[in-house]
């Protein structure tokens, strides 16, 4: 029970999962499939176009969150109102405006993700490229996107796939500042305020729940580098 009005830490923790998950989720898929096109597009590319990925990831990077989020604000809900600027709309109620609500703070959140991933496809797929296996197939004419996104992929999908679960949690448990810009019910706005009042209870369930959300996202990544990697499976 909470110190500070004596409501249920579990119900309360209960109602603001969702809002949390659905921000880590959508910002890791997101991430994810911008970080990999972008990845494989500098890697295979080279040149000028690897140069512009590795500048455009490194201020992506480079800015704080924050001001991404309020730059987005502006532009897209103050400017343009194609989504609403803060808020949070429950799925049960409306699954439109869930999506819209959810927009902004996702987009906010992938920025710095998929510069992330980005850099981490880029690096496995040039080691990727070099391999013996990869070279035998271009000698034998296969089709060069069987290559890429059957063959090189999959052997560069280890460090990706590692990358993508750090990803999910470092968005699960750091995504106070979004919650807070965008005024989303999640965690790390319930933390933020336990914290400030001393609510022992209250932050002690929080750390309960991220705690059981990495243990969980270790496991899955166990066992998709298990399925990804044929040595390990006859380990």
């Amino acid at each position: 029970m909470s110190l500070i009005d004596g409501r249920s830490v579990s119900a309360d923790l209960a109602s603001r999962l969702p809002v949390t998950a659905a921000l880590a989720a959508g910002a890791t898929a997101l991430s994810a499939v911008l970080g990999i096109g972008l990845g494989v597009t500098a890697a295979v590319r080279g040149g000028l176009v690897d140069r512009i990925v590795g500048a455009v990831c490194g201020l992506a990077v480079a800015l704080p969150a924050f001001w991404i989020g309020i730059i987005f604000v502006y532009l897209f809900a103050v400017q343009s109102s194609v989504f609403p600027a803060t808020g949070y709309v429950p799925f049960e109620v409306s699954p439109q405006d869930w999506g819209l609500s959810l927009a902004l703070p996702v987009i906010t959140l992938a920025v710095g993700g998929a510069a992330f991933i980005a850099r981490q496809t880029r690096a496995s797929m040039l080691e990727a490229l070099q391999q013996e296996h990869i070279r035998t197939l271009r000698a034998t004419a296969t089709p060069t996107w069987k290559i890429l996104y059957v063959h090189a992929l999959r052997y560069a999908s280890l460090p990706i796939v590692a990358g993508i679960a750090l990803q999910f949690i470092g968005l699960f448990g750091g995504s106070v500042i979004a919650e807070q810009l965008f005024a989303m019910p999640g965690l790390g706005q319930a933390v933020q305020t336990s914290v400030s009042t001393h609510d022992a209870p209250s932050v002690q369930g929080v750390v309960v729940v991220a705690t059981v959300v990495v243990v969980a996202v270790n496991l899955v990544l166990e066992l998709a580098t298990k399925f990804l990697d044929p040595k390990l499976r006859a380990s």
